[in-house]
């Protein structure tokens, strides 16, 4: 191929934009970054002086301060990596824009009603749309999905989904970044809910408590029944003020007839009456094309991207977490108001 070959071919390449600096939108733009078949061209932070900032990081011919700023600069694919509270906003303006190709960190929005109103506006614009619901990309976590597929554990009895971490653990803490995060069922749980909703199904909220711990005015805590469409019941623990997490673990049992399931990031158990099967991280193929930050991290983008290009097909779709977003909405209405414990 030649060298005017090889221009015209980047020139086709997708063009990306990264919406929000903060820690996941600078992964991102490192991840697009290092990928062949797209182009990261456009980076958009309403702060000057981190604008200013990611010039030196990433050589761009663009660095606006606003979403409405990136119309007619032709960009094909967009990652919103905003808080919450903006993302119904930014999508409803990079839709307007015709840029139909989004992927936007969890949660999908605010309430569920307001995710419903996106999954339906990317229905209607079409194009490739995903949230960041990670965790459906770890190797272990698959693992322990298609172990409860197969039926190795008989008939479903029970479950317990649990996110915990010590993000907010202590006086020391900053309430106004807990608040700035939305509360630990909408940030940290809002993986575990995602992950109850891939494994078993839609759940209906019995009954919930949400616990202030850091005088935040946000839930730091929460426990959550819930049921299954088949009856079955199962409950969600979040808490980021817990002891002994250094770092966020997600972790999940399920019990059957004959068996149970155990997983977190780390590893996977089968166990039977008489029989203890595990998997740790390292026994599964995680082989991703660069390593940047967790695996889980780069095979979201991958498949992201692959989507785009007519390469597959991406599971945590909007109309995937509107199920979500509806849950946590659920939650917060079933329960009471925030509680000091």
């Amino acid at each position: 191929m030649s060298i005017a070959d090889l221009e015209i071919k980047a020139q086709h390449k997708p063009k990306v934009c990264v919406i929000g600096l903060g820690k996941m939108g600078l992964l991102h733009a490192s991840i697009v970054n290092t990928m062949q078949s797209v182009k990261l061209v456009a980076l958009c932070e309403n702060n000057s002086f981190i604008r200013h900032y990611a010039k030196k990081m990433f050589k761009l011919p663009y660095r606006v301060g606003r979403a409405e700023d990136l119309g007619g600069l032709g960009i094909d694919i967009a990652f919103v990596t905003t808080p919450p509270s903006s993302h119904y906003p930014i999508v409803e303006t990079l839709y307007r824009l015709g840029i139909k190709n989004i992927l936007v960190e969890k949660p999908l929005a605010e309430t569920g009603h307001q995710a419903e109103n996106l999954s339906r506006m990317a229905e209607q614009f079409g194009g490739i749309n995903a949230v960041g619901y990670q965790k459906r990309y770890s190797a272990t976590y698959n693992k322990a999905r298609q172990l409860l597929s197969e039926g190795k554990i008989g008939v479903l009895r029970s479950f317990k989904v649990s996110a915990y971490s010590a993000d907010f653990l202590g006086p020391q803490k900053n309430p106004r970044q807990a608040r700035n995060r939305g509360g630990v069922v909408e940030d940290l749980g809002s993986h575990g809910i995602d992950l109850a909703i891939w494994y078993f199904g839609e759940l209906a909220v019995e009954r919930a408590e949400r616990y202030s711990q850091s005088n935040s005015g946000v839930d730091d805590a929460a426990e959550v029944e819930v049921n299954s469409r088949s009856g079955v019941k199962g409950t969600l623990s979040f808490s980021w003020c817990m002891k002994g997490y250094r770092m966020p673990e997600i972790s999940i049992a399920a019990t059957g007839s004959s068996g149970s399931i155990l997983a977190n990031e780390d590893v996977v158990e089968l166990i039977s009456q008489d029989n203890r099967v595990t998997w740790h991280r390292s026994d599964l193929q995680e082989e991703v094309s660069y390593l940047l930050a967790d695996n889980e991290y780069w095979r979201q983008d991958e498949i992201f991207i692959k989507a785009i290009l007519g390469q597959g097909n991406v599971e945590t779709s909007f109309r995937s977490a509107a199920k979500v977003s509806q849950l946590i909405s659920d939650i917060i209405s079933a329960g009471s108001d925030v509680t000091t414990r």
